[in-house]
């Protein structure tokens, strides 16, 4: 029986710290720069990972929140639109000089991204899930 309670203390726990960790979740405006950096970063990883000829880039950032998890590190919860390109694919990618697709069968998809930074500074990004449609 000590056994079965330290694992309900436990579960109780874990419940506990997810739901505290929700409510320190907070909506950030979707212009913020650090927000923007976020999901290009994420569409980055997503072009590096996802094998498609062309590349894909945030047309829209839909919805933003953060987490913070002091002393500095920020959780960004973002929904974006992001559109295929004419640009391939590539390391070396520059996507500033890429050009949406304009054609009848444009590509675009709705992603769910999840990146851990720590704004304004050289410490490397981390994107924790993603997920597009």
């Amino acid at each position: 029986m000590p056994g079965f309670l330290h694992c309900l203390h436990f579960i109780f726990l874990v419940a506990a710290i997810t739901i505290e960790a929700q409510q320190y979740r907070k909506p950030v405006d979707t212009s913020n720069e650090n927000v923007k950096k976020a999901a290009n970063f994420a569409t980055s990883i997503y072009n590096q990972q996802s094998g498609n000829e062309f590349a894909f880039k945030v047309i829209k950032i839909d919805l933003a929140s953060v987490e913070i998890y002091p002393p500095s590190r920020v959780k960004y919860i973002m929904t974006v639109d992001i559109g295929k390109t004419h640009c391939k694919n590539e390391d070396s990618l520059n996507m500033d000089s890429c050009v949406l697709q304009t054609d009848t069968d444009v590509k675009i998809m709705k992603c769910l991204f999840v990146v851990l930074a720590v704004p304004n500074s050289n410490m490397p990004s981390y994107l924790l899930d993603s997920s597009c449609n």
